[in-house]
């Protein structure tokens, strides 16, 4: 795992609460409690390649007077190879992790070898990378719509990472016939997005699982890599003239991509936009993806 290359989405849960007052802690220093909840996340078992996608939540409590976190994590699920299900760990809870700001003004967690707090547990899961970031973000109407980053290695074996979104998918042929996975009654796939920002860089590679541009597409798993990114107006805006994706790590030159543009807007969703050429024809896709 890249720690300085996240596979995850910002802004990824689905549900956040409102930033809660300050309080005081024992020694006079201010503490803030904040809850994210249903927060879409993919999990890898890096042995068999099996994944597991499922909603998880937090609930932390910063410490500005110390610059420490209790970061308590509910329902991570870990995959188990031909098992639709997983399994699912219980209540972790973490004390006095050492946080940061970044030079994005993140707060920023990234510490190795923890493993946390579980109830009847004497020997807990070990996590050997723990990365977790917030940015505190307000929308123009004062509501506290933060930003999340996160990224666990468990048992040297399992990669968790707050990542996906998924939303509404078009394809649309020059002929003006469109063609939406989720509505397709043979396969009724749904297409989920990722994006893996590489903040040294400032660029990103935008991860489609079960991409399904066409009717006799078969579902793939494509990247786009090396997607430039940049900040306009407090959003982040990802350009690329042109590209070819990848599938399974390797260039895939039989759907070239033009044209693409995406916007993630910090309060209410991510756009992505492209055109795929295949076989001659131009077919122009639309995304959007609500938070």
């Amino acid at each position: 795992m890249n720690i300085k290359s996240i596979k995850t989405i910002l802004f990824s849960c689905a549900f956040v609460s409102l930033l809660s007052a300050c309080n005081s802690d024992d020694d006079g220093g201010s503490v803030v409690d904040q809850t994210m909840a249903q927060c879409l996340t993919c999990s890898t078992d890096e042995t068999t390649k099996a994944q597991a996608f499922n909603k998880i939540s937090f609930a932390t409590q910063y410490n500005y007077s110390n610059n420490t976190v209790d970061v308590t994590i509910y329902n991570i699920v870990l995959p188990v190879a031909g098992s639709p299900d997983g399994t699912l760990l219980p209540k972790m809870e973490f004390k006095s992790l050492p946080w940061k700001f970044n030079s994005q003004g993140w707060k920023v967690v990234d510490v190795e070898n923890v493993r946390p707090t579980v109830g009847g547990m004497t020997d807990a899961t070990l996590f050997d990378e723990f990365y977790f970031c917030i940015a505190d973000v307000f929308d123009s109407a004062g509501k506290y719509t933060p930003g999340i980053l996160y990224s666990f290695e468990i048992n040297s074996r399992y990669d968790v990472e707050g990542c996906c979104m998924t939303g509404t998918t078009k394809s649309t042929s020059p002929d003006g016939v469109a063609y939406i996975p989720e509505n397709d009654s043979q396969t009724r796939i749904k297409p989920t997005y990722l994006v893996d920002f590489d903040f040294e860089k400032s660029t990103a590679d935008i991860y489609i699982f079960a991409a399904k541009f066409l009717g006799n597409m078969p579902s793939l798993n494509l990247e786009f890599p090396d997607v430039p990114y940049k900040i306009e107006n407090g959003k982040v805006v990802l350009e690329a003239a042109n590209l070819t994706p990848e599938y399974n790590g390797l260039p895939f030159p039989s759907f070239p991509i033009s044209k693409l543009k995406a916007t993630i807007d910090y309060s209410k969703d991510m756009t992505l936009d492209f055109h795929c050429g295949y076989r001659g024809t131009d077919y122009t896709v639309n995304i959007e993806c609500k938070y």
